[in-house]
């Protein structure tokens, strides 16, 4: 069973392979950008994951 990654890229490509010179290699940057953002290529969002980001976090510690 293919994952959810794979099925977006392919859907992502299949719906733009019209364009001239589109390639297998340019969906799939393009797949990617949008499927870490949580944009919807395809027609299921339950599928796709969504990046949460949190501030930075200090490294250097507290003196008291």
């Amino acid at each position: 069973m293919a994952s959810a990654w794979i099925k977006f890229a392919v859907n992502h490509f299949e719906k733009n392979k019209h364009k001239p010179g589109y390639t297998y290699s340019m969906a799939l940057k393009e797949a990617g950008k949008l499927y870490k953002k949580g944009t919807d290529s395809s027609s299921s969002t339950s599928t796709m994951k969504k990046s949460k980001r949190k501030g930075k976090k200090n490294k250097t510690a507290r003196r008291s």
